[in-house]
């Protein structure tokens, strides 16, 4: 039996808060766990103890650091442990430590280190991929702890910028999936993109396949966002589709409770341009319905490994570069870089803007680089114009029929194939695997920032949907 602590920001519903309890649940027969974290609401669901530690939490909305003593917080972290154990814990299990969330985290963990803690680091998002905002920019990452990813790109990144090999640990999330529809029929065909929509999700690029629905079903919506940044995007998208043609509803857990529509619908949408883990890949054909879109190869490449089709999605949807004007684009392209260079400070010095230009000077550009006002001058184009919709057909043929790619024996073995491989059980020995390495190996490695900086912050993953500010006029 292994002690582990577990060290996260905050307990709220979400994410990283559901991925701790699955932690907890699919290991807690080899492990006995205290959870230490700096804001906590009761929540039976955890089946361990909680301590709460205020100056682990969020800075305060004022931006004042919510920490005024790391070395005093790890300590307290750590009398937390020999207090449920009476002495040090074997593994402490810190989640999203690389988020400037709190900006004496990283200082928090280093003095942890510091003091002997064997460490284990889950990176479930960087801030170098598109989060400035939550960047250390004049801190170093800790050094010599082992650290646990939820996909092997962000483990080949790490290595690629300095880790060991075997420092860095694969704990892919485990699948719930989505509730079971019932049997019954609905009276309009719907097809649902289940997401909150922000605008990395890439709304814009759901309400162009809408045009090309085969049984010209309904695209349902089922969330809006939540922070106030994405909603000038947002509502841009309800006013372009209530002046426009286009089968939308909006918001649609609103209306009617989330199971009814995955009993409603033929089928479920994701077109977003980032992920982290890829939850959107898997859950619809737990629910026995296809999934179509866009795919994220970085990402599916470990489901496709362990057997899921995907090989009906899309990776780019091509739009002629002519229909756009090339140097608006290129302009919010340089603003874009020049505000990712400013964030990213000494990190990203030698990252040029000419390899960012050079997207325009291509005879297709994909759609989902784009950001809504270009998106929208697109649709509206081939709203207008049959023969711009034909020569759009022309560059991306999947668009003629791409509902026809499924058929109800790829949703069944794809299902079974995610819960062969994606369950709680499963997932959970991955995870055992690793804290017993983790704690059983000492490790030496540093991350080179700008290394890691320049992976993410580079032409591949670039969206103005991402890195660009939305501009309403």
């Amino acid at each position: 039996m292994m002690n582990i602590g577990i060290v996260h920001y905050h307990l709220k519903p979400g994410g990283v808060t559901t991925v701790i309890k699955q932690h907890i649940r699919s290991t807690c027969e080899a492990n006995d766990f205290l959870v230490i974290c700096g804001e906590h609401t009761a929540d039976p669901e955890i089946s361990a103890p909680v301590v709460v530690i205020p100056e682990l939490g969020y800075d305060r909305p004022d931006g004042h650091p919510i920490c005024e003593d790391p070395d005093a917080t790890a300590e307290a972290v750590i009398n937390c442990l020999r207090k449920r154990w009476g002495k040090d814990c074997d593994l402490l299990h810190i989640h999203n430590p690389l988020l400037a969330k709190n900006r004496r985290f990283l200082q928090i963990v280093k003095a942890l280190a510091a003091k002997g803690q064997r460490l284990l680091l889950q990176i479930h998002d960087f801030a170098e991929n598109g989060r400035p905002g939550s960047y250390y920019g004049n801190e170093d990452y800790p050094e010599n702890c082992h650290l646990a990813v939820i996909n092997t790109r962000d483990r080949e990144i790490l290595i690629a910028a300095g880790a060991d090999p075997d420092g860095v640990h694969y704990i892919p999330n485990a699948v719930s999936g989505f509730p079971e529809p019932e049997r019954t029929e609905d009276s309009e065909p719907v097809m649902l993109y289940p997401v909150r929509a922000i605008r990395r999700k890439n709304l814009g690029e759901a309400v162009l396949l809408s045009l090309f629905f085969k049984n010209k079903e309904k695209l349902a919506v089922t969330l809006p966002p939540n922070s106030a940044a994405d909603f000038p995007a947002y509502n841009s998208w309800r006013a372009f589709c209530r002046d426009y043609p286009v089968n939308v509803l909006f918001e649609a857990s609103t209306s009617r409770p989330f199971r009814e529509w995955v009993t409603a619908c033929r089928g479920m949408l994701s077109t977003s341009i980032t992920e982290g883990f890829g939850f959107a890949f898997l859950e619809p054909w737990t629910a026995g319905r296809p999934l179509f879109g866009r795919k994220l190869p970085h990402l599916c490449g470990d489901f496709e490994t362990a057997g899921v089709d995907l090989g009906h999605l899309y990776s780019r949807l091509a739009v002629p570069t002519e229909w756009l004007d090339r140097e608006q684009l290129k302009g919010k392209i340089i603003t874009a870089v020049a505000a990712g260079h400013r964030a990213f400070g000494r990190a990203a010095a030698d990252i040029g803007r000419d390899r960012f230009l050079s997207l325009t000077d291509q005879k297709n550009i994909d759609f989902g680089m784009l950001d809504e006002d270009f998106q929208q001058q697109v649709i509206s184009r081939i709203l207008a114009s049959p023969g711009d919709r034909q020569r759009l057909v022309k560059e991306n043929p999947f668009l003629r029929n791409f509902e026809d790619t499924v058929s109800p024996e790829m949703i069944h073995r794809n299902a079974q194939v995610i819960h062969e491989n994606f369950s709680e059980r499963v997932c959970g020995e991955q995870l055992l695997a690793a804290y017993r390495r983790a704690a059983g190996k000492p490790v030496n490695q540093r991350i080179d920032k700008k290394q890691l900086l320049a992976r993410f912050f580079h032409p591949a993953y670039f969206s103005l949907l991402q890195w660009g500010v939305y501009d309403d006029h």
